[in-house]
């Protein structure tokens, strides 16, 4: 592990923890070559007290998770990390946190990919071209209920050329889009940056109005499952609680928590 007091470390495949410790505001950085979940580690370590915020990354994991239990694929080429740090008191519940970690990424992500436009879907995945570059998994582990994991997987030079056919047909890399390899540690040490910036210095009310700015969802016709209930509606955003807004048959609906199951353009 690293941490304290800045001395030369090895480096790690693609990833130069050296230059992680020292550009980012991480203050304790450890990358693994193999993991089951940067986000399981992280929490491990954090029974040791380490100096946060903390960065936990990872060129492989085998049990990998996003939201819902959902696995996450995650090839060479890949960013997975977790980002461990303390939860501030501007905001009580995760769904401010999420949006907020998600604008973050996207802004980060932008600046690496030019003029290619990134948006964010809800609650906190990232698109890129109408298909997934990146997601998000913010959890509060139960024995440290004043931390964040942050737990990120990206696709940036992952080629979907091998990848599942279900992975390929709704999952986009960096370098597919534009044919360039990036830099795992410069993209990485960005989007950390960001990250602990806006969980630092978090305003509930500004997250709505600067995800509405970047909402992919917006203007289509989308379908919510929550259990066994499923809701339909055009979404026109979210509000200040993070809740995604639907115009159904029966009015305005304000969902808090859910799957997207289906997105459609709306019907003239």
């Amino acid at each position: 592990m690293v941490g304290g007091p800045r001395k030369p470390v090895l480096d790690h495949h693609t990833i130069d923890e050296r230059t992680l410790l020292n550009d980012t505001g991480a203050r304790t950085v450890e990358h693994h070559p193999t993991l089951d979940s940067t986000n399981r580690l992280a929490m491990h370590l954090l029974d040791q007290s380490p100096e946060l915020p903390m960065l936990i990354s990872a060129d492989e994991q085998t049990a990998g998770r996003g939201r819902g239990g959902n696995s996450w694929w995650s090839p060479a080429g890949a960013l997975m990390f977790s980002v461990v740090m303390e939860r501030p008191e501007a905001a009580t519940e995760l769904p401010p946190y999420s949006l907020a970690v998600g604008l973050a990424v996207r802004a980060a992500l932008q600046v690496a990919m030019g003029d290619v436009e990134l948006k964010v879907k809800w609650p906190n995945d990232i698109f890129l071209e109408g298909r997934k570059v990146c997601g998000i998994l913010v959890e509060v582990p139960p024995a440290h209920r004043d931390t964040l994991v942050i737990g990120i997987g990206i696709n940036v030079n992952n080629s979907m050329t091998n990848a599942p056919k279900s992975v390929a047909d709704t999952m986009l890399s960096m370098s597919d889009c534009n044919g360039h390899t990036f830099s795992q540690t410069t993209v990485l040490s960005a989007v950390v940056n960001e990250v602990i910036d806006a969980v630092t210095n978090i305003k509930d009310a500004t997250v709505a109005d600067r995800w509405s700015q970047h909402c992919w969802l917006t203007g289509k016709q989308v379908s919510i499952q929550r259990g066994e209930r499923i809701d339909t509606g055009d979404c026109v955003g979210i509000n200040p609680a993070g809740a995604l807004l639907l115009n159904t048959a029966d009015g305005e609906l304000a969902i808090s928590s859910g799957s997207v199951i289906g997105i459609d353009q709306p019907a003239s």
